[in-house]
């Protein structure tokens, strides 16, 4: 069996499910929410984000500063590229090239731990959506409520305002 046939069985499975479920309720409720577009909107993000910037800015700053004492050292080298001896040539060379493999090896190291932090409150930050699009669902009766993989969602199926409302109310950094 090939992989699209499981999914294409599945499919038709829920749809199936779905009509009898209908057939059977009354009021099927059903919902969908944009979840691109609270990532995109909720403040929570911004703030998350602005919150590990600063917490990373003294690093960052730290940096900048290591990249103008390479371009210095750098000038002085292409200065002194006629009228030192091959001995000082070759130390400034040297001391240039390690502190650029310094600076090169921090600045990795920086990113990597910026890139941690700023996943791991992301996906803080996606249960949390997670958990108020749960907890909207319960409030207001819906049966089902669609997020990811959605081709098309009428807009009368759309709860997204009312989900990004919330995430903004309960909007405290994790």
């Amino acid at each position: 069996m090939s992989k699209g046939k499981p999914s294409a069985l599945l499919g038709l499975i829920l749809v199936a499910l779905a009509g009898v479920a209908l057939a059977q309720s009354p009021a099927l409720r059903i919902g969908y929410v944009d979840v691109r577009r609270i990532i995109d909107e909720a403040t929570i993000f911004a703030t998350t984000r602005d919150q590990i910037t600063a917490e990373f800015k003294p690093r960052s700053d730290a940096l900048k500063l290591d990249e103008a004492r390479l371009r210095e050292l750098e000038v002085e080298r292409d200065q002194r590229a006629q009228t030192a001896t091959d001995e000082e040539m070759r130390e400034l060379r040297r001391r240039v090239d390690t502190e650029s493999r310094n600076l090169q090896r921090r600045r990795d190291d920086l990113n990597v731990a910026l890139n941690r932090r700023l996943n791991e409150a992301r996906q803080r930050i996606d249960e949390q959506i997670r958990e108020e699009i749960a907890a909207y669902a319960r409030a207001e009766g819906f049966d089902l409520v669609l997020t990811d993989g959605v081709g098309f969602a009428h807009p009368r199926l759309d709860i997204t305002d009312d989900v990004l409302a919330r995430v903004n109310r309960s909007g405290s950094a994790p």
